[in-house]
């Protein structure tokens, strides 16, 4: 929708939002999945989170509108869809920031998975009180999008 709606230098600034705002979910994710732990089973945190999704995919169907001009639109096809990627994984720059995005994401996400068995099992730490913890990640990985942005702005995309 970005890439339809945007052009540039704007498009990265937005993706550079988005980023940082998709970086709080692992923010309030463990604060308020060890909120239901401490109180209940931990299964039911997945049912929360199923349930959730199956609203937000009904929103998503019901108020969101196509951005891609029909004359623009491609049939999709498996062949179509190989030689896209091959176009996109051959371009060096989106190589470059993909990886730094992916790395930035990789290692937000597998610390936010292995904590737990540190902070709550080997140190003895409240479950309860776990995902608070983990906000000092999201905090600096959110610093770090809004420098990207800067970055954008000051060296363009």
């Amino acid at each position: 929708m970005v890439a339809d709606l945007y052009k540039g230098d704007k498009a990265a600034r937005i993706v550079s939002l988005l980023c940082m705002v998709i970086a709080f979910s692992p923010a309030c994710g463990p604060i308020i999945g060890s909120k239901i732990a401490a109180y209940s089973n931990w299964r039911v945190c997945f049912v929360i989170i199923s349930t959730s999704s199956a609203i937000l995919l009904f929103c998503v169907q019901l108020f969101f509108q196509e951005t891609l001009l029909v004359k623009n639109k491609n049939p999709l096809s498996l062949n179509g869809l190989f030689c896209n990627y091959m176009k996109l994984f051959s371009n060096k720059t989106f190589v470059k920031y993909a990886a730094i995005q992916n790395l930035t994401i990789a290692w937000l996400w597998s610390d936010i998975a292995n904590l737990p068995f540190i902070f709550v099992q080997s140190m003895g730490l409240n479950i309860e009180v776990y995902g608070y913890y983990i906000v000092i990640n999201v905090i600096i990985y959110v610093f770090g999008t809004i420098i990207n942005q800067k970055y954008v702005e000051i060296w363009g995309g």
